[in-house]
C-alpha cells in the first residue's frame, strides 16, 4: 500500500510541476504571438510587443499565485486529515 501512495504522490507532483511550467509560458507565448501578428497586419511599431510581453507576464505571475494557493490549501488539507488520525 506504501508503494501505491508513493507512486500517486510523484505523479501528483508531476503533474503540478507540469502545470506550474505551462501556466508561466503560454500567456506569454500567446501574447507575444498575437502581438508580432498585429505589428505586421496593421503596421504598428515594436511598442506593440514589448506591451504584450510585459501583459503576459503579468498573466503569468497571476496564474503562479492562484495556483500556489490552491495547492497550498490542497495540502494544507491534506496535513490537517492526517493530524486526525494520529
Amino acid at each position: 500500500m506504501p508503494d501505491n501512495e508513493n507512486k500517486y504522490r510523484y505523479m501528483r507532483a508531476a503533474g503540478h510541476i507540469t502545470q506550474f511550467g505551462l501556466d508561466m509560458v503560454t500567456p506569454v507565448l500567446l501574447c507575444t504571438i498575437i502581438a508580432v501578428w498585429l505589428k505586421n497586419k496593421l503596421s504598428l511599431g515594436s511598442w506593440v510587443v514589448i506591451v504584450a510581453i510585459i501583459a503576459g507576464v503579468a498573466v503569468s505571475a497571476l496564474n503562479m499565485f492562484k495556483f500556489i494557493k490552491t495547492v497550498e490549501k490542497e495540502m494544507g488539507g491534506r496535513k490537517h486529515d492526517e493530524k486526525r488520525e494520529d
